[in-house]
């Protein structure tokens, strides 16, 4: 009962009542629970189990010696005791219950030993002051929120046997800086280190094929990706909120990109799709107020609703000749896009609000037959409608007329050589 035990309390190997001895084997359901006042218990090598609840919400507890018979701990066993800063755990046991060690905020570090073959759901959550886990060999997967919110836990070894990362595992480990997926991890769960806002650098082994939902989201110090050639998907809000995401290279072999899944990377300044892509989807780069350089395959068929919504820094955009549809809202508030290049000869279909509060002035369209169709379409008949040019074999300069000394593409890459359709061009003079 609450407040029943204070101080420290040795449980005895056995009890005599009534004349008859009992062995203690086993320390019932919520037998210490809340008892604020109780510092330390010794348990006797006869307990083989502790039941739920058993310890939680000691507030004073510092200190448990735990038999070496024990083969598991009970769900919540130890949950909520702000003040056990460690503990031995011993080799008997094979099994770590659901929120175990949840909301321990002094434990500073734990060994869990290798005849431990799984851990519960939330079994170290909010151990905030944790700073060192050691895991058993032969685990072979870290169950949803295990670590979540192990705020001084500046990094963690997996053992080879680890095959999958649950759901929200390492979210707002917030000390935490660099992390290497070991090869044998094949699935990572959603939002699997989301939050953790002092990651810098990841690295994602060639054993995952697909980011899933949020997975690195709110990770705002993250600045390098290594990402496998095997990759094929990036799921919804991956790496929304990556605030210092500066550059990034997607591989060839990603197929999808998941909605909103670089939203808000608000340093991203270029971005490359590769040719495997053919569809954008909704805030795929929305609030990427940075983003400048934009280049996208010959292939793609669509851009989403709200795709690049308030990228403020696009000055100019090219359209592949493959889309047929631009969404809502696509390029709204980019407050400083100026001319859009429309390579398909019939204007796409587009959703409401595209160019809504932009600067967009002119669209260039590839011929006088599509400048026509585009003259009699809306939204496009609202900007000035003009043939892009084709090159620059014909221009003719004065010999006091500033010097080309750079060519670009639409999207800002710079060019070696001649190039045939529309470029942005340097001279010397600056303009």
């Amino acid at each position: 009962n609450e407040d029943e035990y204070v101080d420290d309390v040795v449980i005895p190997q056995s009890l005599t009542v009534e004349g008859v001895t009992y062995a203690v084997t086993s320390v019932g359901e919520r037998c210490f629970s809340r008892c604020k006042s109780l510092n330390s218990v010794v348990l006797p090598n006869s307990v083989t189990s502790v039941g739920e609840y058993c310890f939680a919400g000691c507030d004073s507890l510092l200190s448990v010696t735990l038999p070496n018979a024990l083969t598991a701990l009970a769900p919540y066993s130890f949950a909520n005791c702000p003040q056990l800063a460690s503990i031995t755990l011993p080799e008997s046991v094979t099994s770590l219950g659901d929120y175990c060690f949840t909301m321990c905020s002094s434990l500073t570090s734990i060994v869990i030993p290798n005849s431990v073959t799984s851990l519960g759901d939330y079994c170290f959550y909010g151990c905030s002051s944790l700073t060192s886990v050691t895991l058993p060999n032969a685990i072979t997967s870290l169950p949803m929120q295990c670590f979540e919110k192990c705020t001084a836990l500046p990094t963690i070894t997996l053992p080879a046997s680890v095959t999958s990362l649950g759901f929200q595992c390492f979210a707002s480990c917030t000390s935490m800086t660099a992390f290497t997926i070991p090869s044998t991890v094949k699935e990572m769960g959603s939002e699997c280190f989301a939050s953790c806002s002092s990651l810098t650098s990841i690295t994602i082994p060639a054993s995952i094929t697909t980011l899933p939902y949020g997975c690195f989201q709110g990770c705002t110090g993250l600045t390098d990706v290594h990402l496998p050639t095997t990759l094929t998907a990036i799921g919804e809000y991956c790496f929304n909120k990556c605030t210092s995401l500066s550059s990034f290279k997607i591989p060839e072999s990603v197929t999808s990109l998941g909605s909103g899944c670089f939203q808000r990377c608000e340093a991203l300044t270029s971005i490359a799709i590769p040719s495997s892509i053919t569809t954008l989807e909704t805030e795929c780069f929305a609030w990427c107020g940075r983003l400048s350089s934009v280049s996208l395959p010959e292939n793609l068929t669509s851009l989403g609703d709200y795709c690049f919504l308030d990228c403020y820094e696009l000055r100019y955009f090219t359209v592949p000749k493959s889309v047929t549809y631009i969404g809502n809202r696509c390029f709204y508030d980019c407050i400083n896009l100026l001319s859009i290049f429309m390579m398909p000869d019939t204007p796409p279909t587009t959703g409401q609000q595209v160019f809504t509060k932009s600067d967009l002035k002119t669209v260039y369209v590839v011929d006088e037959k599509a400048k026509a169709l585009y003259q009699a379409a809306a939204p496009w008949n609202e900007y000035n409608i003009m043939v892009t040019p084709t090159g620059i074999d014909d221009a003719q300069l004065d010999k006091d007329d500033p010097r080309i000394t750079h060519l670009y593409d639409l999207s800002g890459k710079p060019l070696n050589g001649h190039q045939h359709g529309p470029v942005i061009v340097r001279y010397n003079d600056g303009s």
